[in-house]
């Protein structure tokens, strides 16, 4: 567009030059000195040439003022079409600006999903190797299979033979019980060994169990011998029950233990009471599902906060010492993870428990760190949340029942 212009311009110019002006050959000069004698105007310069001439200058400066007029006019029109095509020209160069930032991001997007696409090629040999491994593993296993097939078939022949002899060890046995049923005398001890059966430890668990005294059980076992006529070849002692029932409790605070470590936000139960002058501490734990577990009942010194702590730890300690298998696999006692699974507790709202509920907090923080492991690299908020309890107060009405269920002596 600019060289169009300037080509008409260059026109224009070239046709004002060929145009004809006409100017006088001479032009009447006065001089000025008085020695030069007056010259008069030639005859042949007439006034109409002088008209002429006059209108020959008004027609070129009326020309050239519309010739100036002329370019300023193109010029303004060149400057307009200048500063439009200017402004194209940076609307464009935005454009390609933007058209090459997109291009150079739709690149770099190109490029991430050539390398993902790779990574993908390679992920799938990868699995393709997998696959081809699990083939063969496969393969194996099937194999095996077809051996643990045949030794099973053997197996279920050898156990149809085993049950064969057990009929016939079965009808031997009751042969010689119906011989040892014939005789008026129980053996329930080895004199060689001194130990007594199984079936008459049993039978004095279960005796205590029916709230037996401790003292009373040696005769109960004459009476009923007694009722069938028979007598038992040797009773068991007051020392030797209660050896047996210590075994009882044992096997239960193991039991409970193996239970209640593995339960997450459990609550403790305590209440105290007092019988025949004696004070006595109730320890009870209760799972998720609402499954109660008595950890304890054992006689207090007093009823101080301090004491009843000091009587929860010996029972944590019991435990830990029944399970001390388990406890020396996880590095740390049974107890002390019993404890930390506490997150609530139930008791009366009795200064002591209250006082109780605090010192077992403070004594909890204080095992926490001994079961969890980096637990200095715990947040503030996630060390709240693990040494979290929730005290509860009610009327412990539920120990009532409890305490029917355990005679004291």
């Amino acid at each position: 567009m600019i060289d169009a212009d300037k080509k008409k311009r260059a026109d224009d110019r070239d046709s004002y030059r060929n145009n004809i002006f006409h100017f006088p050959s001479s032009v009447p000069t006065l001089s000025t000195t008085d020695s030069t004698p007056e010259v008069k105007p030639s005859i042949d310069v007439s006034e109409s040439k002088i008209e002429e001439l006059r209108n020959i200058k008004e027609a070129n400066r009326m020309l050239k003022r519309k010739v100036t007029r002329r370019e300023d006019s193109i010029e303004r029109k060149v400057a307009a079409k200048t500063r439009k095509l200017e402004k194209i020209t940076e609307s464009t160069e935005q454009k390609l600006e933007k058209s090459e930032a997109s291009l150079k991001q739709k690149t770099e997007i190109l490029e991430k999903k050539r390398q993902k696409h790779s990574q993908d090629i390679l992920s799938i040999r990868q699995l393709n190797n997998y696959v081809k491994i699990l083939k063969k593993h496969i393969d194996g296993v099937n194999v095996m299979l077809e051996e643990r097939s045949r030794e099973h078939k053997v197996q279920e022949e050898e156990y149809g033979i085993l049950q064969h002899k057990n009929k016939e060890l079965e009808k031997s046995v009751e042969y010689l019980q119906g011989l040892i049923n014939d005789t008026d005398e129980i053996i329930v001890c080895d004199p060689s060994i001194n130990i007594y059966s199984n079936r008459l430890i049993e039978c004095v668990m279960n005796l205590t169990n029916l709230k037996i005294a401790t003292k009373n059980v040696g005769p109960v076992i004459q009476e009923v011998a007694t009722l069938w006529g028979k007598r038992v070849n040797r009773l068991p002692s007051r020392q030797t029950v209660d050896n047996i029932v210590d075994r009882k409790v044992s096997m239960s605070q193991k039991q409970v233990s193996q239970i209640t470590a593995k339960e997450k936000d459990t609550t403790l139960y305590t209440d105290e009471t007092r019988k025949h002058g004696h004070t006595y501490q109730t320890y009870i734990l209760t799972d998720k599902s609402q499954n109660s577990y008595l950890l304890g009942l054992r006689e207090m010194v007093n009823k101080s906060a301090q004491c009843t702590l000091d009587v929860l730890k010996e029972i944590l300690f019991d435990i830990s010492a029944h399970c001390k298998e388990l406890s020396e696999a996880k590095n740390f006692s049974v107890g002390y993870e019993l404890l930390c699974n506490i997150t609530n507790t139930m008791s009366d709202r009795a200064s002591t428990e209250k006082a109780f509920n605090t010192l077992l907090q403070n004594y909890k923080e204080e095992v926490l760190p001994k079961v969890i492991d980096n637990y200095d690299e715990l947040s503030v908020e996630e060390n709240r949340t693990v040494g979290k309890l929730t005290i509860s107060f009610a009327d412990c009405t539920f120990f009532v029942g409890w305490l029917m269920y355990v005679r004291l002596e």
